[in-house]
């Protein structure tokens, strides 16, 4: 069954929750997705989640990263560039699901 998503008009351009491996994989995949610029801020900088920056970065998402701050200008739903290299996910189950599933849709799957 098809299902249609209406736009969300929120109050504020923010949300704001805790640093956590999970909400930080989704935070970034998500606005690589996205149109235009996100922030995510108070991300995890653990192994994991900077292997997903990495590996979205390897399919021609631009992420600039300042301290505690991702700037991510989003490539959309069918904007990602085949990678040059083998994307290496690490340990990461979640790398392979959510980076994969987001990237299966491209041309060069």
């Amino acid at each position: 069954m098809d299902k249609i998503i209406n736009q969300i008009k929120l109050k504020t351009n923010m949300i704001r929750v805790p640093g956590d491996k999970s909400i930080t994989h989704r935070s970034i995949i998500i606005s690589a997705m996205a149109n235009g610029q996100s922030i995510v801020r108070n991300y995890l900088q653990g192994d994991d989640c900077l292997r997903t920056k990495k590996m979205l970065e390897d399919m021609g998402v631009k992420i600039k990263q300042d301290k505690d701050t991702l700037i991510i200008n989003g490539v959309g739903i069918d904007g990602l560039s085949q990678p040059k290299n083998v994307l290496d996910s690490g340990n990461s189950g979640n790398n392979q699901v959510n980076v994969g599933n987001y990237s299966r849709a491209e041309s060069f799957c």
